[in-house]
């Protein structure tokens, strides 16, 4: 079993915050252990389908408090951490994330805005073990 060990920032909601990336793009990616799937911001996945780096796998009716329709999606995404590489693919589904990035540049000194929220999909799928102390999150394929 291959693990890799990787750092996270802390926000102001306590939702440690990780980069990964798809082929080559870099990106970063809310981890919600709260949340059942996981969720890719829009205009991330249509600019990645048209490189042909993010499969579509058709559309999906969502129901709730605001029913909707999203794109079930798939992509081979990279975790990072020196020169340790971990590759795994994960199915996931298309929202607007805008709002959550405007938040995260309210409190970060960065301009990077939130492609995903990783959810219990991933997280379980890769073991995850969420260190707050150390701020790290260690992930097992």
């Amino acid at each position: 079993m291959s693990k890799i060990t990787i750092p996270f920032v802390e926000n102001t909601i306590n939702m440690p915050i990780i980069e990964f990336s798809i082929m080559e793009n870099s990106m970063i990616g809310l981890i919600d252990t709260g949340a059942e799937l996981t969720i890719f911001d829009n205009s991330i996945i249509n600019d990645l389908t048209k490189e042909g780096d993010v499969c579509k796998m058709g559309v999906v009716s969502l129901s709730g408090e605001s029913p909707t329709s999203t794109q079930k999606v798939s992509a081979v995404i990279t975790f990072n951490s020196g020169k340790t590489k971990l590759f795994t693919k994960i199915a996931g589904y298309t929202s607007d994330l805008s709002s959550i990035s405007e938040h995260y540049h309210d409190i970060s000194k960065d301009n990077k805005s939130i492609i995903a929220i990783l959810g219990n999909d991933i997280l379980n799928k890769l073991d995850a073990k969420i260190d707050y102390e150390h701020k790290t999150i260690t992930l097992y394929i």
